[in-house]
């Protein structure tokens, strides 16, 4: 099957949604019922923009992420961010990073509060910067916060004014506990589930999933859990391995393993009326994997400025770092724009071109050590699920039709 054939399944498969009759006309299209395969004449890369443009990024609107201290009150076994030593941002980098944001710029600034340790351990901070905010630029941000969760009841006022919650997390409790535990090596499940339970009602609060080898095989288990606490938003992802993780002996994940498992946890929360989702399935189109080229301002504690909040306090000389607020940026920051999929040889020729956008940056940068090389075996990866998540699709679609 050539790869340059295969776009036109996955938008097609989009049509679906729009209602019974289109889902009948086009899983005939798509689906080999005979052979339990896709159609070939079915896949092209080409279609998927002209059926399903892209949407365009809105001038009018800007992300900044605020990556306010090292510091953590957790005890992560294969955390990445260990060697930062310990900075923290003062509250006048905060106010010049803001400030700048808005600078001739009439828009809406999206502020997300995270940490290459945990943002809620300066959490007098985060109250200072969302007074400056709302006093002078009221109506034109949003706030959000990623976290960990580990933070106590004197914190919850301060992160009420949030406009949503992202937590970070390993799943079952006692994977959790033993992977994720608090600095002093305490269990942390408790904690964070009553900080889950306290905002779910209150904003949009979210889980991002770590996935290990004590996990891999039990994703329908934590689906089932995080159900429970009542939420509805997962995404999911298997952690990298580490100088700590190998430390600590925490089992890898074969990445394959990983998504034949998170499908199959993605299809039964479905069915539970939740949404999964993970990088390793980009089955939407959009303009950049994640804003990188754009560049992404990622604002480390240091001031430095950044186009991916993973490489966060490396400082100036890194392929990712193209400069420092208030000051010119380097031309490094040219080689970030260029990183889009029209400049990636293999993006050309790859189905997922307008749905993957190039990929993660960072993790093809790890394997590869340039930014405009691509690592195949994820690419690859990428492919297999998004092939299979359709091909599961067009079965049910097909199924949904005989049954009627």
């Amino acid at each position: 099957m050539s790869i340059a054939r295969e776009g036109v399944l996955f938008i097609k498969i989009l049509k679906m949604e729009l209602g019974n009759r289109e889902k009948r006309i086009l899983t005939d299209e798509l689906y080999d019922a005979e052979n339990d395969c896709l159609k070939e004449e079915a896949l092209s890369p080409h279609f998927l923009l002209f059926l399903n443009p892209i949407p365009k990024i809105d001038p009018n609107q800007k992300v900044v992420t605020l990556l306010l201290t090292t510091e953590c009150n957790a005890g992560c076994a294969y955390c990445y961010a260990g060697n930062y030593g310990k900075k923290q941002m003062n509250f006048e980098t905060a106010k010049m990073a803001i400030d700048t944001a808005f600078s001739d710029f009439p828009g809406r600034v999206n502020f997300v509060f995270f940490g290459a340790g945990e943002p809620t351990t300066e959490i007098e901070l985060i109250g200072e910067i969302l007074d400056h905010l709302e006093y002078n630029y009221k109506g034109k941000y949003v706030a959000d916060l990623m976290t960990n969760g580990m933070f106590s009841e004197t914190a919850y006022e301060t992160i009420m004014r949030m406009d949503s919650v992202c937590i970070s997390h390993d799943g079952l409790p006692a994977i959790q506990d033993k992977i994720r535990p608090l600095k002093g090596g305490q269990k942390s499940s408790d904690l964070v589930s009553r900080n889950i339970r306290h905002f779910l009602n209150r904003k949009p609060v979210s889980i991002r999933m770590t996935v290990t080898g004590l996990s891999i095989g039990r994703l329908k288990e934590a689906v089932d859990y995080f159900f429970g606490l009542g939420v509805k938003n997962i995404s999911m992802s298997p952690f990298f391995t580490t100088e700590k993780s190998k430390k600590n002996n925490v089992l890898p994940v074969d990445e394959k393993e990983f998504v034949d498992n998170f499908l199959d946890a993605k299809k039964y929360g479905e069915e539970l009326g939740m949404n999964i989702a993970s990088e390793y399935l980009p089955i939407k189109p959009r303009p950049s994997f994640c804003g990188f080229e754009q560049p992404m301002s990622v604002i480390t504690p240091g001031g430095f400025l950044s186009a991916c909040w993973e490489w966060c306090e490396v400082g100036e000389g890194s392929e990712f770092v193209y400069g420092k607020i208030g000051q010119k940026a380097n031309p490094i920051l040219e080689k970030i724009k260029r990183r889009t999929p029209e400049n990636l040889e293999e993006c050309d020729k790859c189905f997922l071109r307008f749905t993957c956008a190039g990929g993660c940056a960072a993790r093809h940068y790890e394997k590869t050590g340039d930014l405009m090389n691509l690592d195949q075996e994820r690419c690859e990866l990428m492919r297999y699920a998004v092939k299979k998540y359709l091909l599961s699709i067009a079965r049910k679609y097909k199924d949904e039709a005989e049954n009627k």
